[in-house]
């Protein structure tokens, strides 16, 4: 999960603003701005993450690579 933390955290990751939740402070940004991310920079660890499907290899990247953006839980 290091990965992921580094691709969010990072200067490549999407733009973070600071807010309050309670009484602490936290980093968040918009999810449309991961998408447009994880779309145009597929990271590595998604295959490791969720591997493909034994019945997927007839399916191009592009619609793979939506499959696993959905399991990621980031919805479009």
């Amino acid at each position: 999960m290091r990965s992921t933390a580094e691709l969010l955290r990072g200067r490549t990751g999407p733009e973070v603003r600071g807010a309050r939740l309670q009484d602490a402070r936290v980093d968040v940004f918009r999810s449309k701005d991961l998408l447009r991310l994880l779309r145009d920079k597929p990271p590595s660890f998604l295959d490791a993450l969720y591997p493909a499907n034994p019945d997927s290899s007839s399916k191009d990247a592009g619609t793979r690579l939506e499959e696993q953006i959905a399991k990621l839980g980031v919805r479009s």
